[in-house]
């Protein structure tokens, strides 16, 4: 009998350990930023003052957990409009060839020849910071409801910045203007030194590309001048994008030419055709981002981003203006299996549309909130 048997394989049996717990084992988990243990110091002020992650340690360990899904986040979004790396317009103010040449020189397309106006950072900048009729001056970054707010906020970044002196010959104050048309509901911009006295060109201006080859040399000129955070910049996010100027500048010298027609008739007075004037190609992006990207530390392989190789828990839509509070149900059911089978903590970062940190003030609060499985 033994010899028979031995001619089928053995098997070594398989016993499941059926684990419950009334204490470790929720079904339903919410976390919250208002208890996590905020930084008391940072390398920057701001860092102390916002919040782009926090983390809950749980009153008791959840033991064995088989899947996590979502049910339901709540976050206030006190952020501006347009987010603190993208502030800065940037422009080419090209002279003419000389000579009795009134043509642009387009050979004059360089870093030198750039200049810039900016929205002031909210991270770092405050009208508290200066005198009424001062900071009445100054383009601060905030919530434009309006197109006519932004403009009329650009217009001041235009007349007035508070390191001018710092900037040198970066920024000239009173070169350039923005202006709204009501009609197409497209922001404008205009080169106020183009002509000279006499009513002849003197300079071109040209829209700088957001993905312009000169502009990481532009930036790290500024911000050698005016460190991070007092100046902050995401590769090819800028300000003239979010404006609607979406030349990209890569082939710069041919496509810059196409700024300048109708061409001006560079041999007979009066310069009528002359343009000065520059259209957005589309209409201004106020959304400070389209969705919250969230992160967890406990996440697997479950989910993947292209944002991130891992950790995604979920993007959520956000539905609310800025100053809103953002509520979002989930409306399907999607466990997620792949992740730590003990959770002591959990840690939550978020990012926005482009990848880059979501700040919140310390003044908002983030609700997410899980079903277990076990």
């Amino acid at each position: 009998m033994e010899e028979l048997l031995d001619q089928f394989p053995k098997r070594t049996q398989e016993v499941a350990i059926d684990y419950k717990s009334f204490l470790f084992q929720p079904e339903r988990v919410s976390i919250n930023s208002r208890i996590s243990v905020q930084a008391t110091s940072a390398a920057y002020l701001y860092q102390t003052q916002n919040f782009n992650r926090f983390s809950n340690n749980f009153k008791t360990p959840l033991f064995h957990v088989k899947s996590m899904d979502l049910l339901r986040t709540t976050m206030s979004l006190p952020i501006p409009s347009i987010p603190n790396s993208q502030t800065m317009f940037a422009y080419y103010r090209i002279p003419i060839v000389g000579g009795g040449d009134y043509s642009p020189d387009y050979a004059a397309l360089t870093v030198a020849n750039m200049k810039m106006v900016r929205l002031l950072s909210t991270y770092v900048y405050s009208p508290s910071n200066y005198t009424a009729a001062a900071a009445a001056t100054y383009g601060f970054n905030g919530n434009f409801q309006e197109y006519s707010d932004l403009v009329d906020t650009l217009n001041k970044s235009c007349a007035a910045d508070p390191n001018s002196s710092t900037l040198g010959s970066y920024y000239v104050a009173g070169d350039i203007s923005f202006s709204l048309d009501e009609v197409s509901q497209k922001i404008r911009f205009t080169g106020n030194n183009a002509r000279d006295g006499a009513g002849r060109p003197q300079y071109y201006y040209v829209p700088v590309g957001f993905a312009d080859p000169n502009l990481p040399t532009f930036q790290a000129a500024l911000q050698a001048i005016l460190p991070f955070p007092l100046l902050e910049f995401q590769a090819n996010y800028t300000l003239n994008k979010r404006l609607g100027f979406l030349w990209n500048g890569v082939d710069v010298a041919n496509e810059a030419i196409s700024f300048m027609y109708p061409a001006p008739n560079f041999t007979t007075l009066p310069w009528t055709a002359y343009r000065n004037l520059y259209w957005a190609e589309t209409f201004a992006n106020l959304v400070y981002t389209q969705n919250i990207f969230f992160y967890c530390d406990v996440m697997g392989g479950s989910t993947q981003d292209t944002n991130l190789p891992d950790n995604l828990l979920a993007v959520i839509p956000v539905d609310k203006a800025q100053l809103g509070v953002q509520t979002y149900q989930s409306s399907m059911s999607c466990p997620l299996t792949k992740m730590v089978k003990n959770m002591y903590e959990m840690t939550i970062s978020m990012k926005t549309d482009t990848g880059e940190d979501l700040w919140i003030p310390i003044s908002g609060f983030v609700n997410i909130e899980f079903a277990l499985t076990y």
